[in-house]
């Protein structure tokens, strides 16, 4: 399962390079990762989210949201300890990006692996443009007025990680 092939690829990462347990880009990939594998399904039978799926847009919508939720929640006491801030605007950034960096990845990928040369050039600035949109809507939502608030993050991650704690074990 999903959760299996994270736990073997963090293995194989560790066992490549043992100094990757400090990397706070790796830390975050994977607490993000395992939010969107553990607390999407919980969020999506809390809030009956799936009762939206012939309503198309607004479930693409709603799912977004949550994905982008259950990531944000678990990356939060990494992103405070190491930072000392917290975004107030991820949600939204994520909203505007989301469709742009998918269509990136695709279009990059045709680009490289076609066979035609004749199209990897314009799938290649299909790429970039939808790359530099992607880079302004971040900014954009980075420059907003309170678009985070600072904390002390050493104090804040721990209450925030006992706070989960007792979420668990309420929740089973």
């Amino acid at each position: 399962d999903s959760l299996c092939a994270l736990a073997a690829a963090t293995v194989i990462i560790l066992f490549v390079c043992p100094y990757g347990a400090y990397s706070v880009s790796l830390l975050l990939t994977l607490s993000a990762t395992f939010g969107i594998l553990v607390l999407t399904p919980i969020i999506n039978d809390l809030t009956k989210a799936d009762k939206l799926r012939h309503k198309k847009a607004i479930y693409d919508v709603v799912n977004v949201i949550i994905v982008s939720l259950s990531a944000n929640i678990t990356t939060l006491p990494i992103l405070m300890y190491t930072f000392d801030r917290v975004s107030l605007v991820s949600l939204l950034a994520n909203l505007l990006i989301n469709y742009s960096v998918s269509t990136v990845l695709v279009f990059a990928l045709c680009a490289v692996v076609s066979p035609f040369t004749f199209l990897s050039k314009p799938l290649f600035l299909i790429s970039g443009l939808l790359s530099n949109y992607s880079l302004w809507a971040i900014d954009f939502c980075a420059n907003l007025p309170l678009s985070s608030l600072t904390v002390d993050g050493k104090k804040m991650s721990a209450v925030t990680v006992m706070l989960y704690a007792v979420a668990a074990l309420i929740y089973f």
